[in-house]
């Protein structure tokens, strides 16, 4: 069975239904649509998300890991001159996609963003002979995607609530 790698940018997929329509990603409908247009496969996906310490969170990750999602946490801080840290996942992503595609058997590899910072990931995995697929809402897609991904799915209102 072919295994597909899937990175999914869960702040990055926050904001457009939350902005454009009030509403909020559906996790599971996410997961279906994943499991839905990579048939036959078997899909490992790694959602980062960056949470605040002071808030539990404890429901949110034990649902992500019973749908079939493997959690990968950052906690925000501040730090003394009240600035947020350690807000942003996508170099870490990107770092870590490129060992798990080197160190793994995947034939595939799958991003959930609209994050240009995937680029790199995706010419990579393209020079290893890797598939590469793209999900994203429609506005936050970018042509510089268009020359490095071999699949494009885009996200719309169905996959929130």
């Amino acid at each position: 069975m072919q295994k597909v790698l899937a990175l999914i940018d869960a702040q990055n997929l926050w904001y457009t239904p939350k902005n454009d329509w009030n509403k909020k990603l559906d996790y599971k409908k996410l997961y279906s649509l994943l499991k839905k247009e990579n048939p036959d496969q078997k899909i490992e996906p790694y959602i980062y998300l960056i949470l605040d310490p002071l808030v539990s969170s404890d429901a949110f990750i034990s649902l992500l890991r019973c749908i079939g999602y493997v959690p990968r946490i950052k906690f925000i801080f501040q730090s003394d001159d009240k600035e947020f840290s350690n807000t942003d996942w996508s170099t870490d992503m990107v770092r870590e996609g490129r060992n798990l595609i080197k160190d793994a058997d995947y034939t595939s590899v799958l991003v959930a963003s609209g994050n240009c910072a995937f680029i790199d990931l995706f010419n990579y995995a393209g020079m290893l002979g890797k598939t590469t697929n793209l999900f994203c809402f429609e506005k936050d897609y970018s042509e510089k995607f268009s020359q490095k991904v071999d699949k494009i799915t885009f996200l719309d209102k169905n996959v929130c609530f």
